[in-house]
Protein backbone atom coordinates (compact mmCIF):
# COMPACT_ATOMS: atom_id res chain seq x y z
CA UNK A 1 0.00 0.00 0.00
CA UNK A 2 1.72 3.12 -1.26
CA UNK A 3 -0.54 5.98 -0.21
CA UNK A 4 -3.49 7.20 1.83
CA UNK A 5 -6.02 6.17 -0.81
CA UNK A 6 -4.72 2.58 -0.85
CA UNK A 7 -4.99 2.28 2.92
CA UNK A 8 -8.48 3.74 3.13
CA UNK A 9 -9.69 1.53 0.28
CA UNK A 10 -8.26 -1.48 2.13
CA UNK A 11 -10.24 -0.54 5.24
CA UNK A 12 -13.40 -0.07 3.18
CA UNK A 13 -12.94 -3.55 1.71
CA UNK A 14 -12.25 -5.06 5.15
CA UNK A 15 -15.40 -3.51 6.59
CA UNK A 16 -17.37 -4.47 3.47
CA UNK A 17 -18.94 -1.04 3.13
CA UNK A 18 -19.29 1.46 0.30
CA UNK A 19 -17.87 4.94 -0.02
CA UNK A 20 -21.41 6.25 0.39
CA UNK A 21 -21.80 4.46 3.74
CA UNK A 22 -18.42 5.73 4.93
CA UNK A 23 -19.33 9.29 4.00
CA UNK A 24 -22.67 9.02 5.80
CA UNK A 25 -21.23 7.47 8.97
CA UNK A 26 -18.31 9.89 9.20
CA UNK A 27 -20.54 12.86 8.43
CA UNK A 28 -18.83 14.27 5.35
CA UNK A 29 -19.78 14.52 1.70
CA UNK A 30 -19.52 11.55 -0.65
CA UNK A 31 -17.60 13.79 -3.04
CA UNK A 32 -14.92 14.36 -0.40
CA UNK A 33 -14.61 10.62 0.26
CA UNK A 34 -14.41 9.91 -3.47
CA UNK A 35 -11.63 12.46 -3.87
CA UNK A 36 -9.65 10.86 -1.03
CA UNK A 37 -10.18 7.30 -2.28
CA UNK A 38 -9.06 8.26 -5.78
CA UNK A 39 -5.82 9.70 -4.43
CA UNK A 40 -6.65 13.20 -5.61
CA UNK A 41 -5.57 14.77 -2.32
CA UNK A 42 -2.32 14.25 -0.43
CA UNK A 43 -3.73 15.38 2.90
CA UNK A 44 -7.31 15.79 4.07
CA UNK A 45 -8.73 17.52 7.11
CA UNK A 46 -11.11 14.56 7.43
CA UNK A 47 -8.40 11.99 8.18
CA UNK A 48 -8.86 12.12 11.98
CA UNK A 49 -12.57 11.31 11.61
CA UNK A 50 -11.83 8.50 9.14
CA UNK A 51 -9.13 7.08 11.43
CA UNK A 52 -11.54 7.19 14.39
CA UNK A 53 -14.23 5.44 12.35
CA UNK A 54 -11.95 2.57 11.38
CA UNK A 55 -10.20 2.52 14.77
CA UNK A 56 -6.71 2.95 13.33
CA UNK A 57 -4.06 5.59 14.10
CA UNK A 58 -4.07 8.61 11.82
CA UNK A 59 -0.32 8.27 11.25
CA UNK A 60 -0.93 4.82 9.74
CA UNK A 61 -3.33 6.34 7.20
CA UNK A 62 -0.71 8.96 6.42
CA UNK A 63 2.46 6.90 6.37
CA UNK A 64 1.61 3.20 6.71
CA UNK A 65 4.28 2.85 9.38
CA UNK A 66 2.74 -0.20 11.02
CA UNK A 67 0.15 -2.81 10.10
CA UNK A 68 -3.18 -2.44 11.83
CA UNK A 69 -6.50 -4.20 11.57
CA UNK A 70 -9.76 -2.38 12.14
CA UNK A 71 -11.65 -5.56 12.99
CA UNK A 72 -10.74 -6.24 16.60
CA UNK A 73 -9.77 -3.34 18.84
CA UNK A 74 -8.21 -4.36 22.14
CA UNK A 75 -9.48 -3.51 25.61
CA UNK A 76 -6.53 -1.16 26.03
CA UNK A 77 -7.38 0.77 22.86
CA UNK A 78 -8.98 3.65 24.74
CA UNK A 79 -7.33 6.55 22.94
CA UNK A 80 -8.82 8.58 20.14
CA UNK A 81 -7.31 11.44 18.14
CA UNK A 82 -9.33 14.66 18.05
CA UNK A 83 -8.74 17.38 15.41
CA UNK A 84 -6.85 20.32 16.93
CA UNK A 85 -7.25 23.67 15.17
CA UNK A 86 -4.16 25.12 16.83
CA UNK A 87 -4.07 28.32 14.80
CA UNK A 88 -7.75 29.14 15.28
CA UNK A 89 -8.25 32.35 17.23
CA UNK A 90 -11.31 31.57 19.31
CA UNK A 91 -11.32 34.85 21.15
CA UNK A 92 -11.91 35.21 24.85
CA UNK A 93 -11.97 38.93 24.19
CA UNK A 94 -13.77 41.20 21.79
CA UNK A 95 -13.65 38.88 18.81
CA UNK A 96 -11.35 37.18 16.32
CA UNK A 97 -11.23 36.05 12.73
CA UNK A 98 -12.56 32.98 10.96
CA UNK A 99 -11.43 29.41 11.43
CA UNK A 100 -8.26 28.60 9.55
CA UNK A 101 -8.05 25.45 7.44
CA UNK A 102 -7.36 22.30 9.40
CA UNK A 103 -3.67 21.40 9.23
CA UNK A 104 -3.79 17.85 10.55
CA UNK A 105 -2.87 18.43 14.20
CA UNK A 106 -4.57 16.23 16.78
CA UNK A 107 -4.96 15.85 20.54
CA UNK A 108 -5.27 12.44 22.17
CA UNK A 109 -8.39 11.88 24.26
CA UNK A 110 -9.65 8.93 26.28
CA UNK A 111 -12.74 7.32 24.75
CA UNK A 112 -14.01 6.47 28.23
CA UNK A 113 -13.75 10.12 29.30
CA UNK A 114 -15.74 11.21 26.26
CA UNK A 115 -18.36 8.56 26.96
CA UNK A 116 -18.73 9.82 30.53
CA UNK A 117 -19.42 13.26 29.11
CA UNK A 118 -21.85 11.82 26.56
CA UNK A 119 -19.67 13.18 23.76
CA UNK A 120 -18.92 11.35 20.50
CA UNK A 121 -15.32 11.60 19.19
CA UNK A 122 -16.53 12.37 15.67
CA UNK A 123 -18.34 15.46 16.95
CA UNK A 124 -15.41 17.08 18.79
CA UNK A 125 -12.76 19.60 17.83
CA UNK A 126 -10.17 21.39 19.96
CA UNK A 127 -9.12 25.01 19.56
CA UNK A 128 -6.86 27.53 21.29
CA UNK A 129 -8.22 30.34 23.46
CA UNK A 130 -6.95 33.86 22.78
CA UNK A 131 -7.54 36.77 25.13
CA UNK A 132 -8.31 37.37 28.80
CA UNK A 133 -12.08 37.91 28.98
CA UNK A 134 -12.69 34.39 30.31
CA UNK A 135 -9.97 34.48 32.95
CA UNK A 136 -9.37 33.23 35.58
CA UNK A 137 -11.05 30.03 34.35
CA UNK A 138 -9.83 30.01 30.75
CA UNK A 139 -6.40 31.60 30.47
CA UNK A 140 -4.93 33.01 27.29
CA UNK A 141 -3.43 30.07 25.39
CA UNK A 142 -5.67 27.43 26.95
CA UNK A 143 -6.94 24.57 24.81
CA UNK A 144 -10.67 23.81 24.84
CA UNK A 145 -12.73 20.90 23.57
CA UNK A 146 -15.97 21.74 21.76
CA UNK A 147 -18.95 19.42 21.27
CA UNK A 148 -20.25 20.47 17.86
CA UNK A 149 -23.63 18.76 18.35
CA UNK A 150 -24.51 20.69 21.50
CA UNK A 151 -25.88 23.92 20.04
CA UNK A 152 -28.98 24.34 22.19
CA UNK A 153 -28.27 27.05 24.74
CA UNK A 154 -28.39 26.00 28.39
CA UNK A 155 -28.21 29.04 30.65
CA UNK A 156 -24.77 29.47 32.19
CA UNK A 157 -22.88 27.04 29.95
CA UNK A 158 -19.88 28.18 27.91
CA UNK A 159 -20.10 28.06 24.12
CA UNK A 160 -18.01 28.78 21.07
CA UNK A 161 -20.03 31.20 18.98
CA UNK A 162 -19.90 33.19 15.78
CA UNK A 163 -21.15 36.60 16.84
CA UNK A 164 -21.88 38.55 13.68
CA UNK A 165 -18.69 37.29 12.06
CA UNK A 166 -16.50 37.25 15.19
CA UNK A 167 -15.49 33.95 16.79
CA UNK A 168 -15.84 34.10 20.56
CA UNK A 169 -16.05 31.89 23.64
CA UNK A 170 -18.67 33.12 26.10
CA UNK A 171 -21.24 32.16 28.71
CA UNK A 172 -24.74 32.41 27.28
CA UNK A 173 -28.08 32.97 28.97
CA UNK A 174 -31.59 33.48 27.67
CA UNK A 175 -33.06 36.86 28.46
CA UNK A 176 -36.45 38.10 27.30
CA UNK A 177 -37.96 37.36 23.93
CA UNK A 178 -35.27 36.46 21.44
CA UNK A 179 -32.42 38.19 23.30
CA UNK A 180 -29.34 36.31 24.53
CA UNK A 181 -27.08 37.64 27.28
CA UNK A 182 -23.39 37.15 26.46
CA UNK A 183 -21.17 37.04 29.54
CA UNK A 184 -17.46 36.82 30.35
CA UNK A 185 -15.82 35.61 33.56
CA UNK A 186 -13.67 38.76 33.58
CA UNK A 187 -16.68 40.99 34.13
CA UNK A 188 -14.79 44.10 35.23
CA UNK A 189 -13.07 44.50 31.87
CA UNK A 190 -15.70 42.81 29.71
CA UNK A 191 -19.26 43.70 30.79
CA UNK A 192 -22.14 41.48 29.71
CA UNK A 193 -24.16 42.50 26.68
CA UNK A 194 -27.33 41.38 24.95
CA UNK A 195 -27.67 40.32 21.32
CA UNK A 196 -30.57 39.04 19.23
CA UNK A 197 -30.53 35.26 18.95
CA UNK A 198 -30.38 35.50 15.16
CA UNK A 199 -27.13 37.48 15.38
CA UNK A 200 -25.14 34.57 16.79
CA UNK A 201 -24.42 31.07 15.56
CA UNK A 202 -23.60 28.54 18.26
CA UNK A 203 -20.67 26.43 17.06
CA UNK A 204 -20.77 24.10 20.05
CA UNK A 205 -20.52 23.76 23.82
CA UNK A 206 -17.17 23.87 25.60
CA UNK A 207 -16.99 20.64 27.61
CA UNK A 208 -13.25 20.37 28.41
CA UNK A 209 -10.20 22.56 28.77
CA UNK A 210 -6.51 22.36 29.59
CA UNK A 211 -4.23 25.16 30.69
CA UNK A 212 -0.78 25.73 32.13
CA UNK A 213 -0.63 26.84 35.76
Amino acid sequence: MQNIADRINLLIDERKISQEILAHDVGISQAAISKICQGRTKRSRYLPQIANYFNVPEHWLLFGEEQFSSKAPTEDDDDVLIPFYKDVQLSAGHGATELDDYEGRTIRFSRSMLREGNVSPKDVICVTVKGDSMEPVFKNGSTVGIDLTHQKIIDGDVYAINNDGLLQMKKLKHKTGSLITVESYNREEYPAFDVPLEQITVIGRVFWYATLL
